[in-house]
């Protein structure tokens, strides 16, 4: 006998399986149910920021955010030696589109805009003056 999926559980699979894909990581099995938490995990193969991703979905206009699922995502990320981030999608919400939100803790999103700030200013750097925008 087949294993019966209802709307919610597919719509749930499939915004982990583009979760996954979008950020170059992969699904963990058993959705977070097993040792390692999470529904998604980038690896750590020297990447700067490997992240683990907790998804929610909701086929309505709002979803209730709660501190207790953020924290929780966090400790499970940490533990696991990655950035934790936070996915909500709304699906068929405002005329049938799908809009993603990944939300991040402050002190991550200014750490990765230092760092990025600090590249383009080694691009800068190494980039000839002939070629550099004006």
């Amino acid at each position: 006998m087949g294993t019966f999926m209802t709307t919610p559980h597919r719509r749930s699979r499939r915004q982990e399986k583009a979760g996954a894909a979008a950020l170059e990581g992969s699904v963990t099995p058993g959705s977070g149910s097993g040792i390692v938490k999470n529904d998604v995990r980038s690896p750590a193969d020297g990447r700067e920021y490997p992240v683990s991703c907790e998804f929610k979905t909701t086929g309505d206009i709002q979803f209730r955010l709660k501190l207790d699922d953020l924290v929780l995502a966090a400790r499970n990320a940490i533990a696991d030696g990655r950035m934790p981030l936070f996915g909500v999608e709304y699906t068929n919400a405002r005329g049938g589109s799908s809009w993603r939100y990944i939300i991040q803790e402050e002190s991550d999103y200014l750490e990765m805009a230092a760092r990025i700030r600090e590249l383009e200013a080694k691009i800068r750097e190494l980039t000839p003056p002939h070629l550099r925008e004006k």
